[in-house]
């Protein structure tokens, strides 16, 4: 099995990504194979795997979303920019410029938009079309309680507002609220410490990879956590995540059509092969 790839990253989020629509690359072997290739110390090293297909509509892909661990994803908002950062170097490579692309994903049509290039890096915006409010949970666990709301971005995120060190607070807690039983399928899990009224740090344990450096639609769900809680409707919020800074547009609604943006930036391409001739990276 002979596969081309390309090294991706948005805030420190990792990808591989693979375009199927060119490349011999089956599903099912990258989804068998997701933990050996994403394993940083024997792998290529990702937080996960995009596979863009052929759809059959007249949209420009289908971005498959597979989790470090092998598990599927539907949604990925820093996953979603890089794809389109990759699709908007492929029109320009082909002197067909466009910018803005509509991909379909298992969490429904994303649209997203390519704003500006500089070197290796695409800043893109990304318009989440499902963002909904779910119930408030309240989680006991040694010997202290975890109170956050849940948020369903495409993919099921609970987010907690801290006092605390938010990346101490993941290390600490954050696989045990993530597997909790409140959370049957499992949950991404988001802590948020206010840096002032528009602006929050945050960090995430993701579902099926483990504390990231960043995560798209975890932070459109800490924003729309936030906003609910602080009863904002309307303009932006910029979140510090340990990866980078992005930024989330909110609607007046609170509620659906949020747009995250912030760079998207090519590492490498390379060649995965599982004999060793063909063992090559650019």
């Amino acid at each position: 099995m002979n596969i081309t790839f390309y090294k991706y990253e948005a805030t420190g989020n990792d990808f591989i990504l693979i375009d199927a629509r060119t490349n011999s690359a089956p599903l099912p072997f990258i989804t068998q194979n997701a933990a050996v290739l994403c394993d940083r110390h024997t792998g290529i090293g990702a937080d996960g795997i995009l596979v863009l297909t052929r759809c059959d509509s007249s949209n420009d892909a289908f971005l498959h979303i597979i989790n470090a661990d092998g598990s599927i994803a539907k949604m990925c908002g820093n996953g979603m920019r890089c794809a389109a950062a990759y699709l908007n170097a492929i029109h320009e490579q082909a002197s067909q410029p466009q910018g803005t692309f509509d991909i379909e994903t298992l969490g429904g049509l994303q649209h997203a938009v390519c704003t500006a290039v500089s070197g290796k890096t695409t800043q893109v915006s990304v318009t989440l079309q499902r963002v909904l409010p779910g119930k408030l949970v309240d989680i006991q666990w040694d010997h202290q309680k975890y109170t956050g709301l849940q948020v369903d971005v495409g993919n099921p995120h609970a987010v907690f507002i801290t006092d605390e060190e938010p990346e101490r607070e993941v290390q600490r807690v954050g696989h045990i609220l993530s597997h909790h039983e409140t959370f049957p399928d499992g949950a991404n899990i988001e802590f948020i410490r206010p840096i002032d009224t528009r602006t929050l740090q945050m960090a995430v344990y993701e579902r099926g990879v483990g504390p990231t450096r960043a995560c798209g639609t975890g932070c459109v769900a800490s924003a729309m956590a936030y906003a609910k809680k602080n009863e904002l409707k309307g303009g932006n919020i910029l979140i510090h995540t340990p990866g980078g800074r992005l930024n989330v547009s909110i609607p007046a609604s609170c509620q659906d059509h949020f747009v995250l943006s912030g760079p998207a930036s090519f590492v490498f391409k390379g060649f995965y092969s599982e004999s060793i001739d063909i063992l090559n990276i650019s």
